[in-house]
């Protein structure tokens, strides 16, 4: 057994080998564009306007998206497990609670009143809707981190498609045009530099948006994984 300091918990050899893939750092730019024809594809799109940093985080963020949805489980932000989204959900239920037993309080109401609020900040009628926000967002975390294995596994292997359209499409936004090749052939060195070996054709690029025509949009890409 294998000892996680992030988790606190002793794992089987197969469970923290799996843990170790998904926590693994990008792969380098140095490393994705040594890829053949990747450097050339790269400096295509940047000389078209396609600012080079950001193409650099979408393409790592594409790879880890790749790897990380491998399995059942949800996929995750970097450093947060799914107990503890799973667990937020009652933590917000509770805060929510406790700062309505709080408004509910005559004397911190009145106190709170005589304090001069600066200007940009919260109203008081703003802030008596935190809590419905707070149940609002529960609800949804909750929903969204409790799909079962099967659908969450389906779910899984959407996103990464979902993620090379908006990458496609962000290029398309910015030059006037698709660029399939180039942005198939940089994906590619993107997985390839992860230790994917795994291919990304432009015809599998046209294929994913002719069938999911509503994944257009003029949504740039995330930054974060």
């Amino acid at each position: 057994m294998l000892y996680s300091e992030r988790k606190g918990i002793a794992m089987k050899p197969k469970r923290a080998k799996r843990e170790r893939r998904k926590e693994r750092e990008a792969p380098s730019m140095d490393a994705i564009l040594k890829y053949p024809n990747a450097q050339a594809f790269f400096d295509k799109l940047v000389s078209n306007g396609v600012e080079p940093d950001a193409l650099v985080t979408v393409l790592q963020n594409a790879a880890q998206f790749e790897r990380r949805g491998e399995g059942d489980e949800a996929i995750t932000p970097e450093g947060i497990p799914l107990y503890t989204i799973k667990r937020l959900p009652k933590r917000l239920e509770e805060m929510a609670s406790t700062i309505e037993r709080i408004e509910a309080h005559q004397h911190w109401t009145v106190q709170r009143g005589i304090i001069p609020r600066l200007p940009g900040e919260a109203t008081t009628d703003e802030l008596a809707r935190l809590p419905k926000l707070l149940r609002e967002y529960a609800f949804d975390l909750a929903v969204t981190a409790g799909f079962n294995p099967k659908i969450q596994a389906t779910i899984n292997r959407l996103i990464p498609h979902t993620f090379r359209c908006q990458l496609v499409e962000h290029v398309e936004k910015i030059t006037g045009r698709p660029h399939y090749e180039d942005v198939a052939t940089l994906l590619t060195a993107a997985l390839h530099a992860d230790g994917q070996e795994k291919d990304v054709t432009p015809e599998s690029l046209r294929a994913y948006r002719s069938r999911h025509p509503e994944s257009e949009s003029e949504t740039q890409p995330s930054a974060d994984v």
